[in-house]
């Protein structure tokens, strides 16, 4: 960042410990905010107690199945976020064993995460969905 009275510079990941002043007397301290923002997705580890799921087909083209079976929830969220992190598909069900069908074919060609929510809105479940033609 370069600015009239000065320039700042900084490595992704760098943390910034001390304050630092300089000659004109300008200070800058821990837990400055950068204007840039980082969306990572994981996929979480399955508590396979709570749920008994399979995606299919996968890859899809037009149609993904979630089938949910022997859910010991009341309720569940499911999610499908594309690789930034944003939310592309959700919806909520009663804790039965269900077959979901998700409309895939206005999804562009790529990966996507599928997130199963408890009613806290907890992920109890990541999988990866891969979307081609």
């Amino acid at each position: 960042m370069t600015q009239s009275n000065g320039s700042l510079t900084f490595v992704l990941g760098e943390v910034v410990l001390l304050s630092a002043t300089d000659t004109d007397n300008n200070t800058i301290n821990s837990g400055f905010t950068s204007g840039s923002t980082i969306t990572i997705s994981t996929v979480a580890t399955v508590d396979n107690s709570l749920l008994d799921v399979q995606l299919y087909p996968n890859p899809t083209s037009n149609l993904i199945t979630v089938s949910i079976q022997d859910i010991n929830l009341p309720e569940i969220t499911v999610e499908v976020l594309d690789m930034t992190g944003r939310v592309i598909n959700s919806g909520r069900y009663k804790g039965l064993s269900n077959k979901i069908g998700i409309n895939s074919s206005a999804w562009e060609n790529g990966k996507y995460i599928l997130h199963l929510k408890n009613m806290n809105k907890e992920v109890i479940g990541s999988y990866q969905i891969i979307k081609q033609n």
